[in-house]
């Protein structure tokens, strides 16, 4: 494949997708030019203050500066599109979850630690999480119990399912019932694992970094990925030197609901739902689901 035919955001995808591991697979020497030198910095946990008022009442609360002079610690894992990806500046991603954030900031007053999101990918985000490093871990995480037992979350910032993507190239699946005895791409510690194995019938290949997955796809190394419908069908839509396809299938939509993640117990999680309520409310997050994601 022939690298630079691709446009400014595939570009930014495959770096990512890439970064850090050609120890998993064999990537082409053009690829492996495109890698950006990445470095993950821990950094300290705030500290504040919260209220909190019933579901019924949050889209009236006056929030205005109620995070006024805190610095929030912002994890994201940049390897999402269309909430979270990097193009050019490493500490200011864009997506979905990066306008949200930055919507947040402006109701609530906070400030963002050193006027940058720190990328890392979710499992690094989950772990400085519990060790109270990070504030708050966004970029196309999904709601699962076991999460939600260890972490505190917020509210849905969008509702989804799971998709099928398969490649034109490599083999006939078409639907979700081909996937029975497939190698099917599922992103680690996904609802998408358990879905595919006990559900279709099939054989879950786990990735870290579920953009492996795709180029492993495209590649022949497995017969389909299964994960969040949003992420599959940017990703075939901006990728088409990949030549991957979309089902129709939208399945497990119980499981799609994407949040945000804070430590457990943590002095922002009211107040940042209350935030979140208010930009439903008054349909600041119905614009920029039509900006990124509809």
């Amino acid at each position: 494949m022939d690298v630079s035919s691709l446009n400014r955001g595939a570009k930014a995808v495959v770096q990512l997708a890439l970064a850090g591991a050609s120890e998993v697979l064999k990537v082409p020497r053009e690829l492996k030019k495109l890698l950006p030198a990445l470095a993950f910095v821990g950094v300290s946990m705030s500290v504040g203050v919260v209220s909190s008022v019933g579901n019924t009442a949050q889209a009236a609360v006056n929030l205005s500066n109620r995070m006024q002079s805190m610095q929030l610690v912002v994890a994201v894992d940049p390897k999402n599109p269309p909430f979270a990806e990097l193009f050019n500046d490493f500490g200011h991603p864009e997506g979905f979850d990066i306008d949200v954030v930055y919507e947040l900031q402006r109701r609530l007053g906070f400030d963002l630690k050193e006027n940058r999101f720190f990328p890392m990918d979710s499992r690094a985000g989950f772990k400085m999480l519990k060790e109270k490093r990070v504030d708050l871990l966004i970029g196309g995480n999904v709601y699962n119990e076991k999460l939600g037992e260890s972490f505190d979350y917020s509210k849905p910032v969008y509702s989804s399912g799971l998709g099928v993507m398969y490649s034109r190239d490599h083999n006939g699946v078409r639907s979700a019932h081909d996937l029975k005895g497939k190698k099917v791409g599922v992103k680690h510690n996904s609802s998408a694992e358990e879905y595919v194995s006990k559900v279709l019938g099939g054989t879950p290949v786990l990735f870290d970094n579920i953009i492996l997955a795709y180029y492993e796809l495209s590649s022949g190394g497995i017969d389909a990925v299964v994960s969040d419908w949003p992420s599959l069908n940017y990703f075939s839509l901006c990728m088409p030197d990949f030549k991957l396809g979309m089902t129709e299938d939208i399945f497990d939509i119980q499981n799609g609901q994407f949040v945000y993640y804070l430590p457990k117990n943590s002095p922002y999680t009211g107040l940042i739902n209350m935030a979140i309520s208010q930009m439903e409310a008054d349909g600041t997050m119905y614009r920029l689901k039509k900006k990124w994601i509809d």
